[in-house]
């Protein structure tokens, strides 16, 4: 684990045994705060100007973050912060909004999970990040169709409560709940289907957005949590994930992460 503590820009590095929890002392904003490091989650770099910030052994709504990440091959930090350093962060001004996840670029804290898709797609696309010049934002007078499709999964991702486990589902998940939303993906994916098979479909265009990840990823966790049968009914949608579950860096990030976090 590498550790470092930025004092007036400046950083000192140093080696710590290795345990199950280490501590790091980050310069996030002009007050020091204090955050853990899960050494059971997969750390990227020592040295990297982005740090995603999320409850410690969770994937929850910070596993689309790390699914955009591995697909563009940024590199970055992920630390796990625990319960003493989220309150910490949210009394220091660290977190505008008190929630997680938040990444840190450079000096800036990027907050709210969407938002921070949308960001890292920029992010990407500025710096070719994109296989056979792919737009992760989408291309021109695209964005505001991929960003509803982002934020509908989003809500989906709320109300199905799979990054809490199998038992927090709400008593009508699978007669009412998920039919429904699966329902939307499906006829957002129909729609957009020019029905030519040499092409990939997407949720709207032409262009693998932040926005299908998103989608991907709360399909993928309700997959995980309930079980991969519960996509069979809706074959478009399944074959949808299971397209996006098979490019080389996702499935790398999807074979490599900690089985049983939620």
């Amino acid at each position: 684990v590498c550790v470092y503590v930025c004092v007036c820009g400046w950083a000192l590095f140093s080696s710590l045994p290795t345990s199950s929890t280490q501590y790091l002392s980050l310069s996030l904003s002009p007050v020091v705060c204090y955050t853990s490091i899960n050494t059971h989650t997969h750390t990227h770099s020592c040295i990297m100007s982005l740090t995603l910030y999320y409850h410690e052994g969770r994937r929850g709504y910070a596993e689309k973050i790390r699914v955009l990440l591995a697909e563009t091959g940024m590199k970055y930090n992920d630390v796990g912060v625990d319960s003493e350093t989220f309150s910490r962060m949210k009394k220091d001004g660290t977190l505008n909004w008190g929630v997680l996840p938040a990444l840190k670029d450079g000096d800036a804290i990027i907050e709210q999970s969407v938002n921070i898709m949308e960001y890292l797609a920029g992010k990407a696309d500025a710096l070719g990040k994109g296989p056979g010049g792919n737009k992760y934002l989408g291309l021109e007078g695209e964005l505001p169709f991929h960003r509803a499709i982002a934020l509908a999964a989003n809500d989906f991702t709320t109300e199905a409560k799979c990054y809490l486990g199998k038992d927090a589902a709400p008593s009508n998940f699978l007669s009412e709940v998920l039919p429904k939303w699966f329902g939307y993906f499906s006829a957002v994916l129909e729609k957009n289907d020019d029905g030519d098979v040499r092409t990939e479909e997407y949720c709207y265009g032409k262009q693998f957005t932040f926005a299908d990840i998103c989608v991907f990823e709360a399909v993928n966790s309700v997959s995980e949590v309930h079980g991969a049968g519960k996509l069979r009914p809706f074959a478009q949608l399944k074959e949808f994930h299971d397209k996006i579950a098979g490019r080389a860096r996702i499935e790398h990030h999807l074979s490599t992460r900690v089985a049983g976090q939620f």
